[in-house]
């Protein structure tokens, strides 16, 4: 996996990390979760991150060290009665 960067990074392992909260911004659920991925940087070993696993939806959620989240809390509100086509 390529960041911005230009750095080749890679996740460890699925295991039990350092629990957060957050809201996800795939199925706007307020979640905790300790299960996730550790990103390190594949030339220096460095931990750059972390990738939390929504425990509501299972999608992937990236948090930088200085606590950026991607993809980001979704903005607005739900709007209702929209018809399927």
């Amino acid at each position: 996996m390529e960041l911005f960067d230009g750095i080749k990074y890679h996740w460890e392992r699925l295991d039990t990390i350092v629990s957060k909260s957050y809201k996800c911004g795939f199925c706007s659920n307020e979640v905790f979760s300790e299960k996730g991925y550790f990103i390190i940087n594949s030339t220096t070993k460095n931990r750059c991150g972390s990738v939390y696993i929504c425990p509501s939806c299972n999608w992937p959620t990236l948090f930088t060290l200085k606590g950026t989240q991607i993809p980001g809390e979704p903005t607005g509100d739900s709007v209702l009665n929209v018809p399927d086509d």
